[in-house]
This record gives C-alpha cells, structure tokens and sequence, in this order.
C-alpha cells in the first residue's frame, strides 16, 4: 500500500514467558507481604478477629482481579502490578472505615447483639462507601476512556478492583468478622462448661 522500502521499523520487543513468570512470581511474592503486614498491624490496631477479616478481604480482591486477567488475556505487565497493589491499598482503606465504626459502635451500643453493632455500622458508613467508590470509578474511567496502552489495562484493572473492593468492604470482611467473633464465644462459652461443669 505505502509502496517498497517506505515503512522502516523503529523498534521491537518480545516479551518472552520466562518475564512472564517473572512478573507473575513478584505478584505473588509483593501479595503475600502486604497480606501478612496487615495481618500484624491490624491485629494491633484491632483485634486478630478484625486483622482475618481485612485479609480474606483483601485475598478476595486479589484473586477476583487475577481472575479478570487472566479470563480477558490482559498482559501481565508493571502496569498491572501497580493495579493490584494499588486495589489492595484501596480496599484496605474501606475496610478499615467500616471496622472503626464497628469498634466504635461496640462501645456506644454495648446492649445490642454484635450482629446488630455491625448492621449499624455498615449503614452509618455505607453513604460515604458509596459516594468515594463512585467518585474513584468516574476519575478511573476518565483514563480508561481517554488514554491508551498499558496505561488503559492500568485504569481497566482498576475499575474492576473497585467494584470489588467495595463489594467485599460490606459483604465479606465484616461477615468473616462476624464468624471469628461468634466462633471465639463459642470456644470460651465451652471452655467454661469444661472448667466449671456449667455454661458460661
């Protein structure tokens, strides 16, 4: 079409499966940090109960985000690791605010049942959820609309982070909060039977 000797080639680059694998390990390896240094600041912050919680969280966002990746043959690239770092931060940070109503809550509200603080807790805080996730998606979506490239599956792996983050935010950290705070009742409610031949 542009005739002979025209089209000169500039540059190009292979990306081989060993750089693949390469990125797809440090994924894995920066997961299993961040994982475990939420595990220990949330169980100071909080309570252990608290800490498993954000992490099942978290381990959700991650894998429904690698899930996505893989299901749309997204490349694995440094722009794709910077997303779910990125969505690990964020949905961390959701989580934390709905904790912190919830302990605050089981202060002011010490004669409802824990299931009842948590209700509570989710809808004081769900407006503002709702509003920031909102606002994020739309400045998201912006660059996803605008730009190309790598910097396109950056914002894509965002939009669907923040789906996701928000969604497990409400419907899975604070229900794992949940079990572990009835399973730790019940073990102490047993150990009393065991101790003193009665229930607690």
């Amino acid at each position: 079409v542009f005739g002979s000797g025209t089209v000169v080639t500039q540059s190009s680059v292979f990306v081989g499966p060993r750089f693949s694998s390469d990125l797809t390990r440090q994924i894995a390896l920066m997961v299993i940090l961040t994982v475990a240094v939420i595990l220990v600041y949330l169980s100071f912050r909080f309570r252990f109960a608290y800490a498993v919680g954000a992490v099942v969280a978290t381990l959700h966002d991650t894998l429904m985000m690698i899930a996505f990746i893989g299901a749309f043959q997204i490349e694995i690239s440094t722009a794709i690791i910077a997303a779910v770092l990125t969505i690990i931060g964020y949905s961390l940070n959701d989580t934390i605010v709905v904790f912190d109503r919830i302990r605050e809550n089981e202060k002011l509200m010490r004669e409802s049942s824990f299931i009842g603080v948590i209700d509570a807790s989710i809808t004081m805080s769900l407006s503002r959820t709702i509003v920031t996730s909102f606002t994020t998606f739309l400045a998201v979506l912006a660059i996803f609309v605008f730009t190309t490239g790598s910097i396109q599956d950056f914002a894509l792996a965002l939009i669907v982070g923040i789906v996701w983050g928000t969604y497990s935010s409400i419907f899975i950290a604070s229900p794992v909060l949940l079990a572990m705070v009835h399973g730790q009742s019940r073990r102490r409610k047993r150990k009393d039977q065991r101790l003193f031949g009665r229930p607690a």
